[in-house]
Order: structure tokens, then sequence, then C-alpha cells
């Protein structure tokens, strides 16, 4: 049993799994770096699947502590083989109603693809420029993240940043890809 797992939906489920019985800052000791809205918002998702019931209410200052239905989640049914960040961070944004970096990050992370909160903002941010987000509300750094929807625009397959090395010719008024020479 692992003393601490890192944080991330997966990762807060399985907590919850060894736990059994748990209140909101048990999982947060529980998965290192875990952030309690982050924590807050998983128990609300998993109250309403069904996947958690209440045990007993938070009384003088105590946590309320939640207990195991034993239904399981369906994001952890996912082939392994199916995975990069890319592809988890779309799939994430596809479930969410609405969302954070963060949030992608930690629903988007397994054990086999951990997805930083760096790499979700910057593909935020990208899939923004390109017009399959909507803000929400705006960030300011260092204060609050930035909060996005998903445009119905796209189909399962997720966007993916392009790094293309190229020139741009003003004259022509185009970009001239370059190849890499012959080998």
């Amino acid at each position: 049993m692992n003393a601490q797992l890192r944080s991330g939906h997966p990762k807060h489920w399985r907590a919850a799994q060894e736990l059994k019985e748990f209140t909101v800052p048990q999982l947060i000791a529980r998965t290192s770096g875990a952030q309690e809205t982050s924590v807050r918002s998983h128990i609300r998702r998993w109250l309403a699947l069904g996947l958690i019931e209440q045990a007993s209410e938070g009384v003088r200052g105590e946590p309320a502590t939640f207990r195991l239905t034993g239904k399981t989640p369906p994001i952890l049914e996912a082939d392994a083989s199916d995975q990069s960040p890319e592809r988890n961070m779309w799939r994430a944004m596809r479930g969410l109603a609405s969302f954070t970096p963060s949030d992608v990050s930690c629903h988007a992370s397994t054990e086999e693809c951990e997805v930083s909160s760096h790499l979700a903002e910057t593909y935020c941010r990208a899939l923004y420029g390109a017009g399959f987000l909507r803000m929400l509300r705006g960030g300011k750094r260092g204060l609050r993240e930035p909060i996005y929807r998903l445009l119905p625009i796209s189909g399962p397959l997720p966007p993916v940043i392009q790094r293309v090395r190229a020139v741009w010719d003003p004259n022509e008024k185009r970009h001239i890809v370059l190849t890499p020479p012959p080998a």
C-alpha cells in the first residue's frame, strides 16, 4: 500500500479505495500535492455518480466522512495503450463542463501517463488560441487560473500542437516549411 500517492483523479480514487472511509483532509494527506478544491470537486462528482456516500456529517469543526459504495469509475478502466498526455487532456476536457489547467492536469494524470500543470496550461492556452476553448474567466498570474469551456467544434481525437520549422516569405505572404537535408 502506498504511503502517499501523487495527485490526479485516478490517484485520488486509489487513495479513497485504500482508505475505504475517509475525510477531505485524509485524502489530501494521502495524495501529496493535492489541492483541497480538486479533492472536494472529485468528492462532489463521486457523490453524484454514486461511487461514494456520506457516512457522517461534519460537526463542531470535524470534517464529514465518506465511504465507498463499491462502484468503479469508468475513467479508471481506460486502456493504458490508449494514453498520451494530449489524449488524456482532451478526454478530461470533453468530460468536464468547465475547467482550469489544474483540473485538466488532475483529471488527465494516470500512473502510466503523468500530465504536469505546466503541460496542461500550455495545452489549454494553445487550444484557446486556436478557437477550441472559450474563456469563462480570465486568470491572474499567481492569484487564480483561467476557467475554460470546450466549444463543440471537434470530435474525439485530440488536437495536436505542432512545432514546425518554417520561413515566412513576406513577398509572397506564405510560410515555407523547412525540410531536413537528405541523409
